[in-house]
């Protein structure tokens, strides 16, 4: 058993490697073959040479333990990423990660979120941590959110240290009304020293009755403000009880309005939703030139007939000046399950959607036709092209097949910016080697971003699991034996980048924004 095993690997090692020679010659012919005879021959080294080169070709490796997951992406000694993760489902889970992208210096990091994690903060209800860094700086930024509006956030570098921070409270008074507190304080950027340039209080009261939520709040004025009056705001949401009943002829429901009062005059909104897919309602602005603005918009769709619907929507806007009749939509769908059993499986479907607005030329167009066969090799194939009112058209394609173990893919997309991009994908029956399933995979590539000549990679995808001192891993990754690029792909085919690397400067840029801006997240919460 043992040595047939063995003889089974080393036929599925000498099959890869003639796989890969094999991709070399045929990728050469196939990207260059209007070169003459030498150049021709020198290009068949050159990739001939790749196979052997097994670290420069694209590898990704995954362990799954009961606890924590480990992969890592790489193409080279130049490009790749190692990431510890807290194992589980769903996306955003906390990763401990080393990245090096396109040659750069190599950085590590941290990216932490206890709404993601099994490990729930002791202080706060939330805690958010990311941490990025090479030799020569490190980034870290960390987000503390705590009832009532109480936070604490910073972010800092070598360079500047900024953070801001709020305190906030509220205490029942009787009768239903509620009194609130914040205070917001911000160290931001060119601030000298440690202690914050920026702090404001905020004082407010909260009342619920039948008529609706009342809500009045005063600030201190915002440091950046010229004014020295105080801020102050108060709104009262709230619906009108009853005539949604009392209109059901018209109404669906109970309209619903917000009174608005601060130092820049007074505004209402009105909102109420109508029969049959109608909605309307007004705003008033307050102020030295008070503006009514009232709206109308229908939204509706009808069966026509057994597995086809023709649906519309409008949208007139009227303010004290103009009318304004928004873009028009017209819609159709054709359900071909319903129209064409025998021919279409369930979730086949013909779209046509258009949108006109007066005074274009053209209307907006879009169409999308998607077809299912199971009995025909699974097939699933959705078509798509659109034209906008400019004329620019945009078209694609994309199938997926799968019959006796073999899967094939191929989607192609064609735009007057991007201009043709396309990839395929090919992977051939599973083959059972000890433990583990393994499968050839073949993929190729053409676009902008790959140069005139198309991308292919070949190679094989491996899942098994892993008995190490009692313990269970599940183990699975790819690796290609042949790949005619030498720039690491993501996913969909586009140059890699570190999706860890790029969160946790995300999270430092939006906080540092955050800081920078004229409002604390104190007041926010009082004004909620």
């Amino acid at each position: 058993m043992v040595a047939a095993s063995r003889q089974q690997q080393r036929r599925l090692r000498r099959g890869t490697a003639l796989l890969g020679a094999a991709a070399a010659v045929s990728g050469a012919l196939f990207c260059r073959s209007s070169l003459g005879f030498a150049e021709t021959a020198e290009s068949l080294k050159e990739e001939v040479q790749k196979v052997a080169q097994i670290w420069q070709q694209p590898h990704q490796l995954r362990i799954v333990g009961s606890k924590l997951e480990v992969d890592s992406v790489s193409q080279g000694a130049e490009q790749w990423q190692l990431r510890i993760t807290e194992a589980g489902k769903g996306a955003g889970r906390p990763a401990a990660f080393a990245a090096r992208e396109d040659g750069g210096a190599t950085v590590y990091g941290v990216n932490f979120d206890s709404a993601t994690s099994a490990h729930k903060p002791r202080i706060g209800k939330r805690v958010q941590l990311s941490l990025a860094g090479d030799e020569d700086d490190t980034d870290v930024t960390v987000n503390i959110e705590g009832i009532n509006g109480n936070h604490f956030a910073a972010s800092g570098n070598s360079d500047s240290i900024v953070y801001d921070g709020s305190f906030g409270a509220e205490k029942a008074l009787g009768r239903g009304v509620t009194g609130l507190y914040s205070l917001d304080i911000k160290k931001r950027s060119g601030d000298e020293g440690l202690l914050p340039g920026w702090y404001q209080n905020s004082l407010g009261l909260r009342h619920s009755s039948k008529v609706g939520d009342l809500k009045v709040s005063v600030h201190q004025p915002s440091p950046g403000s010229d004014s020295a009056k105080p801020e102050f705001e108060a709104v009262l949401r709230g619906k009108l009880r009853g005539l949604g009943d009392k209109g059901s002829k018209v109404l669906s429901g109970d309209p619903e309005y917000i009174l608005r009062a601060d130092e820049e005059g007074v505004s209402a909104r009105m909102r109420a939703p109508g029969r049959v897919g109608s909605s309307f309602g007004f705003d008033v602005e307050g102020g030295s030139e008070p503006q009514v603005t009232g709206y109308v918009e229908w939204a509706g769709q009808r069966e026509v007939a057994k597995g086809l619907s023709l649906s519309s929507d409008a949208k007139v806007v009227a303010k004290s000046d103009n009318v304004k009749l928004h873009p028009i939509g017209l819609g159709a769908t054709a359900d071909l399950a319903e129209l064409l059993p025998g021919v279409a499986d369930a979730g086949s479907s013909v779209t046509m959607r258009a949108r006109y607005e007066i005074g274009s030329e053209t209307p907006a167009v879009s169409a999308t036709a998607k077809l299912n066969k199971k009995k025909l090799a699974n097939l699933k194939l959705t078509a798509s092209t659109n034209l906008d009112s400019s004329g620019n058209a945009a078209t694609g394609v994309q199938l997926s097949a799968s019959d006796r173990g073999v899967d094939v893919a191929y989607e192609v997309s064609s735009n007057d910016k991007n201009g043709l991009r396309q990839a395929g994908e090919v992977k051939l029956p599973p083959t059972t080697v000890g433990a583990y399933t393994a499968r050839a995979t073949g993929r190729f590539y053409q676009g902008e971003e790959h140069g005139s000549k198309p991308r292919l990679q070949l190679g094989v995808e491996y899942e098994g699991s892993a008995n190490v001192k009692g313990r269970q891993l599940q183990v699975g990754g790819e690796s290609a034996g042949y790949d005619s690029g030498r720039r690491l792909l993501d996913s969909v085919g586009k140059p890699w980048t570190s999706p860890e690397l790029k969160k946790a400067k995300n999270s430092a840029a939006a906080l540092r924004k955050r800081i920078e801006s004229e409002y604390g997240e104190g007041r926010r919460w009082l004004r909620k």
